[in-house]
């Protein structure tokens, strides 16, 4: 009978240090701010964790000869091969300083494009602070957010969400619960 004790014992034991160990598959993204060179989303429902991130600058052009722009881009993929590709155009501190503003930028085709960052050339054309994303290298999805929640000494993180449109207007992919945290980039 003492053995029996044992044997249920140590089973009960094994069984708990399994399940503590077990993996969480229930499709959570991390908001832990700490973390380092994170990107993931849920595409159409689905987790999307990026393996790797690659080529993530923030460059600084000027758009006209008294508009300067900043863009960041940074391509993730996940261990099946799938792309997603961020791009952000900044105005708003288009020649300040080596980082993007801590700022909502919303895609051309969103709703609340109209609200978007604007700035005005001497000649009169207008630029505008837009963000933007392409799933596996097909379309580019503009309806939609993309938010920096902080951008300092090298490293960017912040929110996304947007829906991927064809031609027609239809929906393909909705891109959903987005978050990259502290992804470091080159600034040139």
């Amino acid at each position: 009978m003492n053995q029996f004790k044992n044997v249920f014992a140590l089973c009960l034991l094994v069984s708990f240090v399994m399940l503590s160990c077990a993996k969480d598959d229930d499709g959570d993204i991390s908001t832990d701010p700490n973390v380092e060179n994170y990107f993931a989303c849920k595409i159409d429902g689905e987790a999307w964790e990026s393996q790797s991130i690659s080529q993530p600058t923030v460059t600084q052009s000027n758009s006209a000869d008294d508009v300067a722009a900043k863009r960041l881009d940074f391509f993730g993929q996940d261990a099946g091969g799938q792309t997603l590709a961020l791009v952000i155009t900044d105005y708003r501190d288009g020649d300040v300083g080596e980082c993007i503003s801590t700022e909502t930028f919303y895609g051309s085709e969103d709703s609340n494009y109209d609200n978007a960052f604007t700035i005005t050339s001497s000649t009169g054309t207008v630029f505008t602070s837009e963000a933007s994303l392409s799933l596996s290298g097909v379309g580019v999805a503009r309806d939609g957010t993309i938010t920096v929640t902080k951008c300092a000494d090298g490293k960017i993180s912040g929110t996304f969400s947007l829906k991927l449109r064809d031609i027609n207007g239809g929906v393909v992919s909705e891109i959903t619960d987005g978050v990259f945290t502290n992804v470091a980039y080159d600034f040139f």
